[in-house]
């Protein structure tokens, strides 16, 4: 029997992990920058 195709919560759920991990990658950035003391 072939696998069926992925229900739509199942992918939104797989995108949302994705721009979830994308977010903390760019607020761990922007942490960073924010504690350069190069900032004035």
């Amino acid at each position: 029997m072939p696998d069926s195709p992925p229900k739509p919560d199942q992918l939104e759920g797989g995108a949302y992990e994705v721009i979830r991990a994308r977010l903390d990658k760019h607020a761990a950035t922007l942490r960073k920058q924010a504690k350069s003391p190069h900032l004035t």
